[in-house]
């Protein structure tokens, strides 16, 4: 069965997976080695995805970074439709990720990928988005293209579901 690959990039289609019980994965390939190798591992992962079948919406994420001093990092990531949680964990330990996020009917949350807690779970979604300056002041995802580029949006935090000390 040949599969067809996503085509557009809109903020209803990432929300139209957000509310059914079809899963989706975000992952990215960025460690911050240098700029080169940040863009090589992003251009496999690019093709590992497609390779694998799947198609992806390209989106640019930002957290903050709390390691000895904060700081804000910005890095491209990829929403990846109907993707398994065990493709996405082996993903993202494969290109040094410490979580990625995965929905399926079940659950929604940040997924540690390394051992020895691989798979269990950082923090808890609600099916929701928020996209207020407050809300994606210090953690965001934004479409790359499309009619909504650049827009920042953010998954709602389901309430008492921080389950980690530090990502």
């Amino acid at each position: 069965m040949k599969r067809s690959f996503l085509q557009e990039s809109s903020l209803a289609r990432i929300w139209q997976h957000l509310q059914s019980d079809r899963s989706f994965g975000i992952i990215t390939s960025y460690r911050h080695e240098s700029p080169e190798e940040d863009a090589v591992a992003w251009r496999e992962l690019k093709s590992l995805v497609r390779e694998s079948g799947y198609g992806y919406i390209e989106l640019e994420g930002g957290y903050t970074h709390e390691g000895g001093e904060a700081i804000f990092v910005q890095e491209p990531s990829l929403f990846i439709p109907n993707v398994s949680k065990e493709e996405l964990l082996e993903w993202g330990d494969m290109y040094g990720q410490e979580s990625v996020i995965f929905k399926d009917r079940n659950s929604f949350g940040m997924y540690y990928t390394q051992e020895p807690r691989k798979g269990d779970l950082v923090i808890e979604f609600a099916r929701g988005m928020e996209m207020s300056q407050e809300a994606t002041k210090d953690f965001f995802s934004a479409l790359k293209k499309g009619s909504h580029r650049g827009r920042k949006f953010v998954f709602s935090v389901a309430e008492s579901r921080f389950l980690y000390d530090s990502v």
